[in-house]
């Protein structure tokens, strides 16, 4: 794996790889990024908790970031467990992030992304176009956030679309001056590299061969 995660890295042509860990649990997480990775990304804060006290623990140094839904009522665990929640997806959870960050005496405040939903698919989550900019805006009002970025996905077996999404995905993240693009992942990852993503979120294609 150490072998296909620099090839991946060369490939990505100074993008950062988050190494998508969702699908193993925390003991064979710890083997797979031994010592070498310290970006991971999960998408259920549940399974995530485990793997974080897990990590304490072994005084491992991991930077864990939430890439699925978050639910409303889970807003306080991810504070503790994720040092970005890019899946920020509506004004609402945008503000109860603020307010329990404010209520916390975990963090100063909580890196997060807004995530777009770039290909206007009705069973994706995320802002529109439009939304993305009111969000930003919030987030310059709210102390307790710090926006740095803007995450997307692509569409499902269509090139094109995906192309024009990323595009938008980068488009806002020159417009608010922010330093990181999310997009990409194992099937449209060298799309992504061309369109200027500065991370890419892998999984499938680091643990399998060519």
């Amino acid at each position: 794996m150490k072998t296909r995660y620099k090839e991946l890295k060369k490939m990505a042509k100074g993008a950062e790889i988050l190494t998508v860990t969702k699908y193993f649990d925390e003991a064979e997480t710890w083997k797979i990024i031994h010592s070498w990775i310290s970006l991971i990304g999960e998408s259920k804060v549940q399974l995530a908790k485990k793997k974080y006290h897990y990590f304490q623990e072994r005084d491992m140094q991991v930077s864990m970031h939430l890439i699925g839904h978050l639910q409303s009522n889970k807003v306080k665990e991810a504070i503790h467990i994720f040092d970005c929640i890019q899946s920020v997806d509506g004004f609402k959870l945008l503000r109860r992030i603020n307010d329990a960050v404010l209520s916390s005496n975990h963090k100063q405040t909580q890196e997060i992304y807004l995530q777009v939903n770039a290909t206007k698919e009705e069973q994706k989550y995320g802002f529109t176009e439009e939304e993305t900019r009111r969000a930003f805006g919030m987030c310059l009002e709210f102390p307790w956030v710090d926006c740095t970025g803007v995450m997307c996905m692509g569409q499902l077996n269509d090139l094109e679309k995906t192309q024009a999404a990323f595009r938008i995905c980068r488009s806002l993240c020159d417009e608010f001056w922010l330093q990181n693009c999310s997009m990409g992942m194992s099937k449209d990852r060298e799309l992504a590299v061309d369109e200027w993503a500065t991370l890419l979120r892998l999984g499938s294609v680091l643990f399998s061969e060519k």
